[in-house]
């Protein structure tokens, strides 16, 4: 029996973790606006629907989902962090679990390519601290039905990241599983050494 009733609710973050998250999802936005900028200059628009609707198993999101829940995402949590709880968006942040409540997938790369576009401008322009209030110390993620609750901290490092690289391992993936010429340096992006 755990005396503390608040046990494993995570400290508040400092300061500057919140732009560190940032920094590494707007980083997992652009490696994956990167791994797609690849594929499009490999598949011919004609086979683009046809990778679009790949799928790692049957149970899983096709890879136009993929970028879809990563890309809404990130704009949503952008949202959230920003305390603009009006926005529409603010209830898909890695929260949809019903592959119908998606709408409909981008049928081409460059759409798919605008969505996470999108998304890397969302995170940029919070990454800036004149551009934000203050973070809430609570974030909530509402949906029909329910809410969930986090602390901030929970929600970056427990929440946010975590799904941000699920995805965007999926989205690597699958594009690992058509045949793409995309490898783990695609994924990384610059190294972050030097060698001596």
């Amino acid at each position: 029996m755990n005396p503390d009733p608040h046990w494993n609710t995570p400290p508040a973050p400092e300061p500057n973790e919140l732009d560190l998250v940032l920094g590494q999802l707007r980083h997992l936005a652009s490696r994956c606006t990167h791994l797609l900028s690849v594929a499009a200059q490999a598949t011919p628009p004609a086979l683009q629907a046809s990778l679009l609707a790949q799928r790692l198993a049957p149970d899983m999101l096709c890879l136009a989902h993929q970028v879809v829940v990563l890309a809404d995402s990130l704009v949503g949590a952008a949202a959230l962090l920003a305390g603009r709880t009006d926005e529409p968006c603010m209830a898909w942040v890695f929260n949809r679990g019903d592959p119908d409540a998606l709408g409909p997938a981008d049928a081409t790369l460059t759409q798919a390519l605008a969505r996470l576009q999108a998304a890397e401008q969302a995170l940029s322009a919070l990454q800036h601290p004149s551009s934000r209030d203050t973070p809430p110390d609570t974030v909530v993620v509402a949906r029909p039905g329910h809410a969930r609750h986090f602390a901030l901290r929970g929600f970056l490092w427990g929440y946010l990241l975590p799904n941000g690289y699920f995805h965007a391992s999926m989205i690597y993936a699958l594009l690992r599983q058509a045949g793409l010429p995309v490898g783990k340096a695609d994924f990384e992006g610059p190294p972050a050494y030097r060698l001596h």
